[in-house]
């Protein structure tokens, strides 16, 4: 329990980063509804920065516990980018998973399932212009696949920061 209490903010800021990029997503597909290339192009765009965003925020969270542990202030915790991962994306677990139930044929489960759905392109907006323009804006498990990759994503960039990897691959050369 202390691990959380050490890492409440760091996840409830990646929650607001991934709403605050949702909206910037749901902008650019509005935006853009009308030129599917644009549709893409900024689809990929708001992906590609929610994914920078998330890397680098667990990036230094994981240089940082590293010098925890390296000077015997804090135990080394390698489940700790997995749960937080898992806790910032619960509302996102949720509410895929009841998206599910547009499978089922039944009138009422399939209305809750399509609101879920609809409630997953407002919090994943980033996705939603590169989802439409694919067809699995009304996917059920799309939001959930989504999810796992946001998870992913925040154990590389721990992982990385931990490790010590510089945070920008290309170093700039001293010129003699």
């Amino acid at each position: 329990m202390t691990m959380f209490s050490n890492v409440r903010y760091e996840t409830l800021k990646l929650f607001l980063d991934q709403i605050a990029l949702a909206v910037f997503g749901i902008v650019t597909a509005v935006a853009s509804s009308q030129s599917p290339a644009f549709r893409i192009i900024f689809g990929v765009i708001g992906i590609g920065l929610y994914y920078y965003i998330l890397y680098a925020t667990m990036w230094e969270i994981g240089a940082k516990d590293r010098i925890r542990v390296d000077a015997g202030r804090e135990e080394k915790q390698p489940q700790k980018p997995l749960l937080m991962g898992l806790v910032a994306n619960i509302p996102n677990f949720v509410v895929g998973l009841v998206g599910l139930l547009k499978l089922i044929n039944n009138g009422t489960a399939a209305t809750v399932g399509s609101v879920a759905i609809s409630i997953s392109k407002l919090l994943q907006g980033y996705y939603l212009g590169i989802c439409n323009q694919l067809g699995l804006g009304e996917v059920p498990y799309t939001y959930l696949v989504t999810a796992m990759i946001g998870v992913f994503m925040v154990v590389i960039g721990y992982s990385v920061g931990y490790k010590g990897v510089p945070f920008l691959i290309f170093k700039n050369k001293k010129q003699s």
